[in-house]
């Protein structure tokens, strides 16, 4: 298993019932019908895990940073 799954697991695991049984329901429909996967290659499954970190530190981009990225993409 790759760290981005067991991490996704145990974030899983603190869900109610019900929303274990959604989500796995929505997986199980994406490997049913889906032949090909994206597989994250490690320096994306780093950057993907360091996000989640960010993200559960409650580090997040200011309003204004988020405008000025938008932005840039104008130009």
């Amino acid at each position: 298993m790759t760290l981005l799954l067991d991490h996704v697991i145990d974030r899983l695991r603190a869900l109610p019932a019900e929303t274990q049984d959604e989500i796995a329901a929505k997986i199980l429909d994406v490997m049913d019908s889906s032949e090909d996967l994206y597989i994250l290659s490690p320096e994306e499954e780093r950057d993907v895990l360091a996000g989640f970190a960010e993200s559960e530190a409650g580090e997040f981009a200011t309003e204004q940073e988020v405008r000025e990225a938008l932005d840039s993409y104008k130009r």
